[in-house]
């Protein structure tokens, strides 16, 4: 499990509109082609990849913050308030 968020706001903007929990279940995925794939079973249909582990982590916030319909004007504040994107619990 990942614990995303230690704030639910960030500057005046409340996140919890979004309905991003502050954790969620992660899966990822090394294919036979040495890319990433990262599904979650707590968001259905969720799934992403990355062809390095340098990519993933910018991958699973876009995908992340598409899931959870946040605006792209408003992404950038949004992934300021995650805590090291993938902290492992």
């Amino acid at each position: 499990m990942f614990n995303f968020f230690n704030k639910r706001t960030v500057k005046n903007l409340d996140i919890s509109k979004y309905n991003i929990p502050e954790s969620l279940r992660i899966d990822i995925r090394l294919t036979r082609e040495g890319k990433f794939v990262v599904t979650s079973p707590d968001m259905p249909g969720f799934i992403t990849q990355a062809s390095s582990n340098k990519e993933l982590i910018p991958m699973l916030n876009d995908a992340i913050l598409t899931y959870y319909d946040v605006p792209h004007v408003q992404s950038d504040e949004v992934i300021d308030n995650l805590v090291d994107c993938c902290r492992y619990i």
